[in-house]
């Protein structure tokens, strides 16, 4: 009895041994002969020693979303933005964009970002100093970094993030609490880490949901096991309440203190899709915001009804991802320059 549990679990061992070796076989075949799915070379941003979140300076990356809604380059300079204007060349004159994601041109090249077309359209340099997943703390942070290395800042853009940006800040700098959670079991959140760290680190996992996305059948499969959220389920909850939108505002109001400040307004995709409660709430924080910033003086370029001009407004996002596609960020650009223009 004890010799045949021992060969079960020599048995066992060589199976789990030969299942291992395959797959980091695997694995490695897929980064040699299939470069574009190398989870190695996407962005990848890093923390300063005072909590200022930027590129890797001088790395040359990639981004691409699984669901092939877009495969770009992305680029980091000296200072670790993206841009190909270094900081050291600005004058006070000169417009600086500050943002997230959004302004950072998440999933679009960067000739196509509302930053660079703008430049385009007003023949003055635009700076954009935007970094992704950081929230109003962050920005001021990176208005710190960037004047610390020589830059004058009187010319502003914010770009705020109506399904992320607002939360409760105080007077320290500390992460803006509660922060808007999307509607999501427990289990979905495990799972949504998890796959987060297999896209960071297999080459294996990016090629397999590559092709889960692209066969019909097998997307089916995932969405009703949980193992894939359809880009629409996952917008956060509106998140209204008077501490939010007071000290959101008021948190505005300090990064434009003693700047030409505007701030552009990305709206929410609560505001045309899900229950009519939920979109309802989502114009309520829509437009209190705004109104907020407005009667202290800010001018504000909201893009809400450029978007929803032709009754397409998710028309100008990715399908299968949040950020908006080049055609989002056309219509910034020329929001922005019909106020700047003048």
């Amino acid at each position: 009895m004890q010799a045949r549990v021992v060969r079960i679990g020599l048995n066992t061992a060589l199976l789990v041994s030969t299942i291992v070796f395959c797959l980091v076989l695997i694995e490695i075949g897929i980064r040699i002969f299939f470069p574009s799915y190398d989870p190695s070379g996407q962005v990848q941003l890093f923390g300063l020693s005072d909590g200022t979140v930027v590129g890797r300076p001088g790395a040359v990356l990639r981004q691409s979303k699984n669901t092939g809604d877009y495969d770009v380059h992305v680029r980091f300079n000296a200072f670790g933005f993206r841009d190909d204007k270094l900081l050291t060349a600005a004058t006070d004159r000169d417009l600086f964009v500050v943002g997230d994601s959004f302004p950072f041109g998440w999933g679009v090249e960067v000739q196509d970002r509302f930053s660079d077309k703008l430049q385009s359209i007003l023949s003055r340099p635009v700076f954009n100093i935007a970094i992704p997943g950081l929230d109003f703390d962050g920005y001021s942070r990176l208005l710190r970094y960037a004047e610390t290395h020589g830059t004058i800042i009187k010319n502003l853009i914010i770009s705020v993030t109506m399904e992320n940006d607002l939360g409760v800040y105080d007077d320290s700098e500390t992460p803006a609490s509660p922060p808007p959670t999307p509607r999501r079991s427990p289990l979905q959140l495990q799972l949504s880490m998890i796959k987060a760290y297999f896209t960071g680190h297999s080459a294996l996992y990016v090629a397999a949901t590559h092709a889960v996305h692209k066969t019909g059948w097998l997307r089916s499969i995932a969405a009703q096991l949980g193992l894939l959220i359809p880009n629409l389920d996952g917008i956060p909850d509106p998140v209204g309440s008077t501490d939010v939108l007071t000290t959101s505002a008021a948190r505005v109001l300090q990064l434009a203190k003693g700047r030409n400040t505007i701030v552009l307004i990305c709206p929410s995709r609560e505001l045309w899709v899900g229950k009519e409660t939920y979109r309802a709430e989502a114009a309520r924080i829509h437009e209190t915001f705004i109104d907020s910033l407005r009667r202290s003086g800010i001018v504000v370029v909201d893009l809400r009804d450029r978007f929803e001009r032709d009754g397409k407004p998710l028309s100008y996002h990715f399908a299968n991802d949040g950020h908006w596609n080049k055609e989002g960020h056309r219509l910034a650009a020329e929001a922005l320059a019909e106020v700047l223009q003048p």
